[in-house]
């Protein structure tokens, strides 16, 4: 089962039913029993604030995703206001687009908007994906702006399309595919009774430079 959210009904359900070969690909809470590969958003979003910060960057914008149903988007906007405070860096409102969405369209139009109305600009921007980030480097492109020279992107998923993005993106890498084939090993694992259930199975996840940001 792969979902933004477990809605807490069927969390309960699952939890329950923990020994049915049942794994969800979700995010992580504490005390669960139910069978689940994860990564923590937590640790992506510090490490792109970490690069930012260290590469320089004073003026760091967000684009966040729709956070009512993405507790990602709700936990990578809580890091990165946790990340500016850690490193003395102002938290500035005017730097910051909520998307309604998570395509292109939605980056750029927030980007956009952010270089009409922010004074002064920001030097780098984190984007909640990557889609979102390539809709900020056109943005930045049709309006002249150098990247990562005047601002700085850096995205999140690395996916495949970020290598040949202008400039190429850097990411934050989920290993989505390893994530997947560890899911359907549990699977059968526990659907041939080979393990018991309630297992939890940690991904990391790793900064991909390359020359957005």
């Amino acid at each position: 089962v792969l979902s933004w959210r477990l809605h807490q009904r069927y969390r309960e359900e699952a939890d329950k039913n923990s020994r049915l070969p049942v794994v969800y690909l979700n995010d992580y809470a504490p005390g669960m029993k139910a069978n689940l590969v994860y990564c923590r958003s937590k640790m992506g979003t510090y490490l792109a604030m970490k690069h930012l910060v260290k590469r320089g960057a004073k003026r760091i914008g967000m684009l966040r995703a729709p956070g009512e149903n993405s507790l990602d988007a709700q936990e990578r906007f809580r890091v990165y206001q946790e990340a500016l405070r850690e490193n003395n860096l102002d938290f500035d409102e005017g730097l910051v687009r909520t998307c309604a969405y998570f395509f292109p369209e939605d980056g750029y139009v927030q980007t956009k908007d952010i270089l009409k109305n922010a004074d002064p600009l920001p030097d780098a921007l984190l984007c909640f994906n990557d889609d979102i980030a390539f809709g900020a480097l056109k943005a930045l492109r049709d309006s002249g702006m150098e990247c990562p020279g005047q601002i700085a992107v850096i995205g999140y998923d690395d996916i495949e399309k970020g290598k040949y993005a202008v400039p190429a993106l850097t990411t934050i890498r989920q290993p989505l595919e390893a994530m997947g084939a560890e899911m359907v090993r549990l699977a059968l694992d526990l659907s041939e009774n080979k393990m018991s259930g309630g297992v939890q199975r940690e991904f990391p996840q790793e900064l991909i430079l390359r020359q957005s940001a």
